[in-house]
């Protein structure tokens, strides 16, 4: 909340939306992190540490679409006798 406060007092800040994209990593909303990391990358194309945080996030939510993907054709084919 914190950082929701500072950024909208100063949507551009970069470093803040670095922290609220990490939080949004730890809580698993990765399509939150990537959409303030995309942002940041906007704002700042040479900040190593978030294209390397949009690099792990893309790559967090490929893995957990996946992972969904798998669980729910699983539960689908149990149920349908397959």
């Amino acid at each position: 909340q914190i950082a929701d406060n500072v950024l909208e007092m100063d949507p551009s800040n970069v470093k803040v939306l670095f922290k609220r994209a990490q939080v949004h990593n730890i809580k698993k909303d990765y399509e939150l992190a990537i959409k303030d990391l995309e942002k940041a990358q906007e704002l700042d194309p040479n900040e190593k540490n978030v294209k390397a945080e949009l690099q792990k996030s893309r790559a967090s939510l490929e893995s957990y679409k996946k992972k969904e993907k798998n669980i729910y054709s699983n539960l689908f084919s149990k149920e349908l006798g397959y």
